[in-house]
């Protein structure tokens, strides 16, 4: 990162004068300039940036499908005694069995939320229908 920086210091901020610029060009001049250094010639690697890069191209491996699925928020949320937990302002139906327990949530938006339970996978959780929810009947002590 250092040598990078080093290059543009030397070889594009002298491009671009001492004049103010606009975002639009700065952008402009920055996108020109990056062009015209990976299609020269460099002696360090015998071709161009881009010449190296398309030569080892087969090297690179398109994204996985599940790639969002690995990226997510993770939050803690005690079940509620109604089998709920809370998140963004929105109810979840919980599995049987995990009332007062704390249960970790992934997800990416409020459409796609998974709990798991001690590192245990428990499955997609489904926003409350509220309508049947206040109707179930609860027994005093059952989880």
């Amino acid at each position: 990162m250092e040598r990078l920086f080093l290059t543009v210091r030397m070889q594009f901020l002298p491009t671009i004068g001492d004049k103010p610029l606009e975002l639009f060009e700065l952008n402009r001049l920055w996108q020109s300039w990056m062009e015209e250094y990976n299609n020269r010639y460099h002696s360090g690697i015998g071709k161009s940036p881009l010449e190296c890069y398309l030569s080892e191209v087969q090297a690179v491996r398109p994204a996985p499908p599940d790639l969002p699925k690995l990226f997510r928020k993770r939050e803690v949320r005690t079940v509620s005694k109604a089998r709920t937990v809370s998140l963004g302002s929105v109810l979840y139906e919980v599995p049987l069995g995990y009332s007062g327990r704390k249960i970790e949530l992934r997800f990416n938006d409020a459409a796609d939320v998974e709990a798991f339970y001690d590192g245990e996978r428990l499955g997609m959780l489904r926003p409350v229908d509220l309508h049947a929810n206040s109707r179930a009947h609860r027994m005093e002590g059952v989880r």
